[in-house]
Order: structure tokens, then sequence, then C-alpha cells
């Protein structure tokens, strides 16, 4: 199972194992340049994954194979795509912690160069081994005319320009149903069309646009900012589905014999996957789950997963008014705390032995929550639970508690003992 973090939570080592897998697929190996198969996929595929229902079923499957794509080619099963979270991580906003650096995404694009990018690891500048360029933009566009990523973030573009916010995502997380007829990018409510149809409520057009450059095209995916834009966008369809669980799921679901769709319904294929070999429908990728993975949102810590300093687990319950969240978090100065999220002022509970160095906290499968000093083999920190009945898993509750559970048993491990 493949955790996804938000980026500002990566570790140096986790931000290079992403960037070096990214190059690594793009290169090809002995199957051949799968990068570039995924940026076909996505322009020749435009009204299967937009303008409708599948947008987020369309795009959760893509996803899917890019970072199963990206395990295989490290043979790394720990890769995890990473999200950006462009409701908070502005980075027009002073302190913001953005993908855009120069030692991960690499920042935005010169003016007076064509708003080519010209640092980080997927600078056409930079050559590999062979002399060849490392990240040329080979699959492009009528509009895509540059055989470099190009960025012109968008205050450079229109002062009037800016990235959606966490009121918009919260509107957007409140709509219902999923979505309503006529199942396209005329649909005038529904989750699906606040969260990727036209401006004002469009956020997911409106991050490609703020963007700007090789995210505008079809085949945005050349610039890798795509898959972490990507990303948040599938986590907020995972925070809908928490949400609205009384509600259709996705719709339409096909049960209506006078509903006029051609295409798009629950049980139908997705092209490009709609072949004997490889048949998916949004009914097959309801779940995160079954697909591989879930996220740091969803408040669960599973065994053999890590968490390094700055990185944390949010209580699956999504944040309204009166009903907080809650962050397990394992901080820079090595100490596990618990916290209301947002309010890092005080905390209900930490493992009370700080100043310590820092490496990874650990679940172990037994059920044994694990924090080990720099060398990531020595133990200065456990819980001393353990359990016998299966792997276990660590839960952040909605409650606020965080217990450490086997498989169909009671927790053999809470914490704190009762609230402050």
């Amino acid at each position: 199972m493949a955790l996804r973090k938000n980026q500002n939570f990566l570790s140096t080592t986790e931000k290079k194992q992403f960037t070096d897998a990214v190059i690594a697929l793009k290169a090809g190996g002995s199957s051949g340049n799968k990068y570039d198969e995924l940026v076909n996929i996505h322009e020749q595929n435009m009204y299967a994954g937009h303008f409708g229902p599948a947008f987020f079923p369309w795009h959760r499957e893509f996803l899917t194979k890019f970072e199963q794509a990206l395990q295989s080619i490290k043979n790394d099963q720990s890769i995890a795509l990473p999200y950006w979270n462009w409701a908070v991580d502005n980075p027009q906003t002073p302190g913001s912690r953005s993908p855009f650096t120069a030692d991960f995404l690499g920042t935005n694009g010169q003016q007076g160069s064509n708003w080519q990018v010209k640092d980080g690891p997927f600078n056409y500048d930079l050559l590999d081994g062979k002399g060849n360029h490392q990240w040329p933009l080979d699959v492009r566009s009528g509009t895509e005319r540059y055989p470099y990523l190009r960025r012109q973030f968008g205050p450079s573009q229109d002062p009037k320009l800016s990235l959606p916010t966490w009121a918009d995502v919260w509107a957007a997380l409140q709509a219902t149903p999923y979505d309503v007829k006529p199942w396209d990018f005329t649909s005038p409510s529904g989750f699906r069309t606040r969260a990727e149809g036209d401006i004002p409520f469009g956020m997911h057009n409106l991050v490609h646009m703020w963007v700007g450059g090789s995210m505008v095209p079809m085949t945005s995916p050349n610039d890798p900012v795509f898959w972490l834009h990507h990303c948040f966008m599938d986590r907020l369809w995972t925070d809908w589905q928490v949400l609205h669980q009384d509600q259709a799921q996705y719709l339409p679901d096909g049960g209506d014999p006078n509903d006029p769709t051609k295409r798009q319904k629950l049980n139908d294929p997705m092209p490009p996957w709609n072949t004997p070999n490889d048949t998916v429908t949004p009914a097959n990728v309801l779940s995160t789950w079954d697909r591989g993975y879930h996220y740091d949102t969803d408040g669960m810590l599973l065994a053999g997963e890590v968490l390094y300093p700055g990185q944390g687990i949010y209580s699956a319950s999504v944040a309204v008014a009166g009903k907080p969240r809650y962050l397990l978090l394992y901080e820079t100065d090595g100490v596990l705390r618990l916290y209301v999220a947002g309010q890092q002022n005080a905390y209900w509970w930490s493992d009370n032995t700080p100043n310590r160095n820092n490496g990874k906290a650990t679940l172990e499968s037994q059920g044994n929550l694990v924090i080990y000093g720099p060398d990531n083999k020595t133990p200065v920190w456990q819980s001393y639970s353990w359990s016998n009945t299966g792997p276990c898993y660590l839960v952040v509750r909605p409650d606020g508690y965080v217990s450490i559970l086997p498989p169909q048993a009671p927790p053999i491990w809470t914490r704190p003992t009762k609230k402050p």
C-alpha cells in the first residue's frame, strides 16, 4: 500500500526518490519510454477523461498507472505520488512550502527565455550520461512549440489570475450530488462541476491556467507538477466520499433508462482501458484502497509505513465548524506529538523524549510503534505494544485519540490515556 503524502511533508530523500524515478521513467528502460506514453494517453483521450463525470475516476486510474510505473522502473513499491495542496501552499505567499523549488520540481520559468524553467531536475539544459537532454518535451501539441519545460505563473499572465482558496475547496466539498445532467461541461451544479469545470468554480482548470506554459495544453503531463496537482484533486474526491457517504458516490449510475448520456456511466469502460486485457470502469476505482494506495489524511499508518521528521497524518474527519481534525506529527526535533490541527501551540500528547537525534518513525507489523535514531536502526522510543493476530495498523481517530489495532480486535495501545 502506497502512502501518498502532502509534498511539504516530504523529506529530502523522498523528494529525490520521486524525481529520480520520474527521470528514469522518462529515460526509458527495456520496455521503452513509459513517461511519454502516458503523455500521449492524456492527449489522445481528452474527451474520455475530461468535461464529464469520469473526470475523477479516469484520472484516478491514470495516476495509478503512473505510480505503478515509477515503482516498477525503480523496483521499489514504497514510491508514492505526493500531492500539492495549492489552496494552502501558494508559491506567491511568503513562507509557503510549494513544490516549485530548485531542489524539487524547479521554479517559475524565466521571462526572457520564453518562460523556460532553468533550474531543478527537469531543466532541459541538463544532460544525461549519454549527452542527451534530460527532460525534452518529445510529445507536444500544436500549441506547444518548444522542446523544453515552460511555466508562467498566473500574475505574470494576468494580475487577477489566482489559485483557488480553501474557501473554494470547501464550497466544492459541500456540493452534492456527485454530478448532474447533462453530464458534461454545461452541468450547472454538483461536486464534479465545481471541482473540474469552468471558472469561477473549476478549480482543476484554474490551477492548470495559473501554472501556465506546459501545463496549459492537453500534453500537460509534460510538467511533473501535473501529477501533484491531480493527486490533490484525487484526494479531494476521497474527502468528498467521506463527507457524503449517504449520497450516491458516482453518477450517472445507469439506472435511468431515459438518461441520454452515451458514456461515463458507473459500469462503462473508460478508454483507453476498454480492452479485454485491461478494462476499467468508474465502479472499479471508487476506493483508493482497491487501487493500492491511501492518503496521509485518512488517519491511517499501516504496518511498514514510515514518517520522517516533519511528517504527520491527520484524522479522517474533514474539517468543519465544531469538528476539528487531529494531527499526529513527527516533528523535526524528533518528538511525536498529537495536536488539534492548526493549533500547534499546545499538544494533547507527546512521547516525552525531546532533543534527540532524528530518525524515522515506523509501525512494525506486530504493532510496535518505533522511533529510531539517525542510523535508522537503533530504537530511541517505542510503544511496547504487540499482537500475534496479524498485521496491525495505527489510526488517528476522529475523537482525537491515537490507537494501534490488530485486525478485527480491540486496540492494543491508545494515547492519550485521557483528554487533558
